[in-house]
Parts: structure tokens; sequence; C-alpha cells
């Protein structure tokens, strides 16, 4: 059931790392954010990056 969203967030995190970019979410600003789409609360594309971007480069 959470296996979905785990390797979700972990592909996310890969792609950046690999990319240059380094995410520096503490573990519940991850898991707010893994829900936030999980559940449709956030499920514009725009407003999703605009969260990842956040982090530093």
């Amino acid at each position: 059931m959470d296996g979905n969203k785990r390797s979700a967030m972990m592909a996310i995190t890969a792609f950046l790392g690999f990319n240059g970019w380094r995410l520096t979410f503490s573990n519940d600003q991850f898991y707010d954010l893994a829900m936030a789409v999980a559940t449709g609360e956030l499920d514009d594309v725009v407003e999703i990056a605009a969260q990842l971007k956040t982090e530093e480069r």
C-alpha cells in the first residue's frame, strides 16, 4: 500500500540527484508532499514543481 508512494518519492530524489539537484526535505516534509499528491490534494504539476524547486541545487 505505501510502496508506490515511497518508490515514487525515491525515484524523484534519484532523478533530481542525477541532474545536480539535492533535496533537503525533512522526513515530515517528504511525507506531507507524498500524501498530498497521493490523495489528490496537490495535483497541479506546476505546484508540485514549485515545492520541489524550493530545494537547493
